[in-house]
């Protein structure tokens, strides 16, 4: 879904993902599964629930595991 002001993503992954940001933030939800996310070499445990905002720092991001997320930008 996207408009003018507001998109929301939903990924399903299985594998790994290279995601390079397209704003200044983006929020993210892990719908379900689990994996893990690594962001300037450290790395985060993601599951079911799990909520996080990546940053205007945070510029190049894999996801690795089997989960489903939502992504949301203005």
């Amino acid at each position: 879904v996207s408009n003018d002001f507001f998109t929301l993503v939903k990924w399903e992954i299985s594998g790994t993902l290279n995601y390079m940001k397209p704003r200044e933030f983006c929020l993210v939800t892990v719908l379900e599964g689990e994996g893990q996310m690594i962001v300037d070499g450290e790395i985060f445990k993601l599951t079911t629930g799990t909520n996080f905002i990546l940053t205007s720092e945070d510029l190049d991001s894999v996801f690795e595991g089997d989960f489903t997320l939502m992504i949301s930008y203005v």
